[in-house]
């Protein structure tokens, strides 16, 4: 039993590392992006020379910031989620905490496959005007496939375990 709680407390580590990481990148893409704009903006209206790449990076920037809070949602369990039948009977709540942990694994697979796929894909494509390496925006689907993979594995152990998850 006590190698079992190393692992996990091992695991819950690990995934926190992961919520933590997606969390401080996420950001970081946030305040670029926010600089981007701001740039844009002066470039536009000030200089009166709009920058021609400015939308595409903020719209693949966007798309980071998006998966990354997804890892982060999986990791914290904020998806949403109906807590009645969790509290009205432990063995159904149990039973429901394996099967959303399932799903979400499934989820994960799917997006680890087909977002390599995708990437793959586009390794010899650039977007119009940032010129920026189409596979880029793309490798953010099968990461965020890694990291909610990881964290729901987490959450499947837990629950099958019937411990309470270290966040």
């Amino acid at each position: 039993m006590g190698e079992q709680m190393n692992f996990l407390n091992g695991y819950s580590r690990l995934v926190r590392g992961v919520d933590q990481w997606a969390l401080n990148l996420a950001a970081a893409m946030l305040l670029a992006i926010v600089c981007v704009n701001a740039l844009s903006i002066f470039f536009r209206y000030v200089v009166e020379a709009p920058l021609s790449w400015s939308e595409e990076a903020m719209r693949y920037g966007n798309i980071w910031v998006t998966y990354l809070g997804a890892i982060a949602a999986q990791v914290r369990s904020d998806h949403m989620r109906l807590e009645l039948p969790y509290a009205s009977h432990p063995t159904m709540g149990q039973v429901l905490r394996l099967f959303g942990a399932a799903a979400a694994i499934v989820l994960a697979l799917f997006l680890v496959w087909l977002g390599t796929r995708g990437a793959l894909a586009a390794l010899g494509q650039r977007s119009p005007s940032a010129r920026i390496p189409m596979s880029l925006p793309y490798a953010a689907v099968p990461l965020a496939g890694i990291g909610i993979l990881l964290a729901a594995g987490y959450s499947f152990l837990c629950a099958l375990r019937r411990v309470e998850e270290v966040r």
